[in-house]
């Protein structure tokens, strides 16, 4: 059975963040005021089945987004891809406003990243899943 794609859509956070901790406490975007991340028109194939098609959405700074969706809608592949634990099939991934899975060649054109890139973009991000098993309890 098929999956159809839901839209993303963007709720207002009743969560103000941890209390005390000043908005000046979450990181910065880029200096041109860029969006934190960006997915520009990002593709994912497996095969010939395409999981996302066209994918255009952004995270401002602040903002807290939750992604709800059915198995199979992509969610696990959007944090794969964020992570640059897969690789996009078409499409870029900015984060704070430089391309998180491609990287600019000399006369500014952008071009996928290799091994070396990814390695160094996975240090600077992680991710905690819903069923974690960090420390044994």
């Amino acid at each position: 059975m098929a999956t159809e794609p839901l839209p993303l859509q963007k709720t207002e956070s009743a969560d103000p963040g941890p209390a005390g901790a000043p908005e000046d406490s979450v990181p910065a975007a880029g200096s041109t005021g860029e969006p934190l991340v960006r997915f520009d028109k990002v593709v994912k194939r497996y095969g010939d089945h395409v999981v996302l098609d066209q994918l255009d959405f952004t995270v401002d700074r602040g903002e807290h987004v939750t992604l709800i969706g059915p198995s199979g809608s992509g969610k696990t592949t959007i944090l794969r891809l964020l992570m640059t634990l897969e690789k996009v099939s078409d499409g870029v991934i900015w984060v704070n406003g430089s391309p998180l899975s491609h990287v600019r060649t000399p006369g500014g054109a952008l071009k996928p990243a290799g091994e070396k890139q990814l390695r160094e973009s996975r240090k600077k991000i992680g991710m905690v899943f819903q069923q974690f098993n960090l420390f044994p309890n």
